[in-house]
């Protein structure tokens, strides 16, 4: 089996999340990375002087590629691109990035989304100050080259094959590195905490099921390693992934065993699952969306139905159905 040549590049996050993770890969051609972390002026500082660790300057990146279009991920993709670099994305997740860009008000459409899953008013105003917030650290990119599943690239003169697994984002990739047995998992499979898997306007409907259907997708390929965007190195990446669905089978459990004859909204059974007393704005919003997530995937399975009331949206447990 041959050596992959990577070094882990640990930039720091202004989130309780505290870094997310790079990969520079040095090949036969050079060097490329994977994901670059915010888009801040302090960002650029962070990774200039983690590439300089390794002797690299930002310049001679050839190739960048971005595991999704979370902004901790591709923050310094318009600096990079400026100076040469190709910048590599999945189709999919450019498509929703490009009418985020355009759609200036998306912020809004997110909040009345949620409202309307019965957020009550002061979270959805200090949710919204933390999406604009976000955005700040959020510059605007084009991705030179759009890849599908399944698409082979080049990083540094090397090999590399395209997997979607659709969950975390509508397109997020992952990069398989066969010749080493190896596979840079993004945000798809991490180690100590579950990817927040959320409901979001515009993208898909039910992403949980999406995403349970991506995790089985890498299932049984005999990796060796699987590289994170946080935390540590996953080297049982199939233990790891059954420890995940079997926590989101729990956590549908608790759901469904706090619904009662009465409706009720998103927020008011998200508290089943989330202490909102510990979580600050940022985390209360994913939390939100991560209940809604839950709620669609058990829709879409038969075993919940939602309507419409004068406030908003309310979800019940059909008749029969066991937690």
């Amino acid at each position: 089996m041959n050596d992959l040549n990577y070094h882990i590049l640990k930039l720091p996050l202004p989130l309780r999340l505290a870094h997310v993770q790079s990969f520079l890969i040095q090949g036969p051609k050079g060097y490329a990375l994977i994901d670059t972390g915010i888009g801040s002026a302090t960002g650029q500082d962070e990774l200039t002087q983690a590439l300089c660790q390794h002797q690299v300057r930002p310049q001679e990146i050839r190739e960048l590629f971005v595991t999704h279009y979370h902004g901790d991920h591709w923050g310094q993709a318009g600096w990079l691109s400026e100076m040469g670099t190709r910048v590599i994305m999945s189709r999919i997740d450019d498509d929703f990035l490009q009418r985020w860009f355009e759609r200036t008000d998306y912020e809004e459409i997110n909040l009345a989304y949620y409202t309307k899953q019965g957020a009550p008013p002061e979270l959805a105003q200090a949710s919204l100050k933390a999406l604009k917030w976000l955005r700040t650290l959020s510059p605007y990119f084009k991705a030179t080259d759009l890849v599908d599943d399944g698409d082979e690239i080049m990083l540094a003169g090397l090999l590399f094959q395209v997997i979607l697994t659709p969950g975390h984002s509508p397109g997020h990739a992952c990069l398989e590195h066969a010749a080493t047995g190896t596979i840079f998992v993004g945000d798809h499979v991490l180690p100590h905490i579950t990817p927040n898997i959320s409901v979001e306007p515009g993208t898909l409907a039910d992403p949980l099921s999406a995403y349970r259907s991506s995790l089985k997708r890498l299932l049984h390929r005999g990796y060796s390693l699987a590289l994170p965007a946080h935390g540590p190195i996953i080297r049982n990446i199939d233990e790891r992934i059954h420890e995940i669905l079997e926590h989101h089978i729990e956590r549908e459990s608790l759901l469904l065993a706090a619904m009662s004859k009465t409706p009720q909204s998103c927020f008011a059974l998200s508290q089943a699952l989330f202490d909102f007393k510990r979580l600050d704005a940022w985390e209360s919003w994913m939390a939100m969306g991560e209940t809604l997530a839950h709620l669609r995937a058990l829709e879409s399975a038969g075993r919940v139905f939602s309507h419409q009331d004068s406030d908003g949206e309310k979800f019940s447990r059909l008749l029969g159905t066991t937690s």
